[in-house]
C-alpha cells in the first residue's frame, strides 16, 4: 500500500493537515492558518481555522431554537459531533461525507438528513459572517420512497387479530 506524505501544522498539540506534500503549498496553508487565527479573534475565520463542532454548536444555540422542531436538529447534531467535532470545516468533502455514512452505519435517509443539518450549519455560519467562504457538501443520494401498502390478506389478518382481543378492537376501525 502506497502512502502519501503530507505536511501538518502543529498548534498546541493539535495536528492540522495541510493536504499537500509540497513545501511551498504547505507554507501557504500555514500562512492562511495563521491569518485565520488572527481573524477569528476579530472577525470571520477561514474554513481551515474553525471546527465543524464550533459551527454546529453555534447553529444549535442561535438558529435551532427558532424552528418548529429544534429537537430534531439536536438529535442530528448529537450524531454529527461524534465524527465531525474536531475536524475543520475545510475537511468537508465527498470523501469525508462518505466516511461519515460508513461511520454511522444507518439508513441512507438518516445520514442524508444529518449531513443536511451540517450543510445548513455551514451555510448559516457563512451567511452570519463567521466563516470567510462556504465549502461544498456532498450528500448521499436520496433513497427511494417507501411504496408498499398492505395486501388484502395482510389487512384481513390484522383486523382479525385486533378483533380477537377486546382491548384492541378500536384498532380494527383504524385499519379499516
Amino acid at each position: 500500500r502506497k502512502t502519501r506524505k503530507i505536511w501538518f501544522i502543529l498548534d498546541g498539540g493539535k495536528q492540522i493537515p495541510t493536504g499537500t506534500a509540497d513545501l511551498e503549498q504547505a507554507e501557504k496553508a500555514l500562512a492562511d492558518y495563521t491569518l485565520g487565527r488572527v481573524r477569528s479573534r476579530s472577525g470571520p475565520a477561514t474554513p481551515e481555522n474553525i471546527s465543524c463542532g464550533d459551527v454546529l454548536m453555534r447553529y444549535a444555540d442561535e438558529y435551532a431554537p427558532t424552528v418548529a422542531d429544534p429537537a430534531r436538529i439536536g438529535y442530528a447534531i448529537e450524531a454529527l459531533l461524534g465524527f465531525w467535532d474536531e475536524l475543520p470545516v475545510s475537511s468537508i468533502s465527498g470523501q469525508t461525507c462518505r466516511r461519515y455514512v460508513a461511520y454511522r452505519n444507518r439508513a441512507a435517509g438518516t445520514t442524508r438528513r444529518e449531513l443536511g443539518v451540517l450543510r445548513a450549519a455551514v451555510n448559516y455560519s457563512h451567511r452570519e459572517g463567521w466563516i470567510t467562504r462556504n465549502v461544498g457538501m456532498v450528500l448521499p443520494d436520496k433513497p427511494e420512497p417507501r411504496d408498499r401498502w398492505l395486501t388484502r390478506d395482510e389487512a384481513a389478518r390484522l383486523i382479525r387479530a385486533a378483533r380477537s382481543d377486546p382491548r384492541s378492537r378500536h384498532v380494527a376501525w383504524v385499519v379499516l
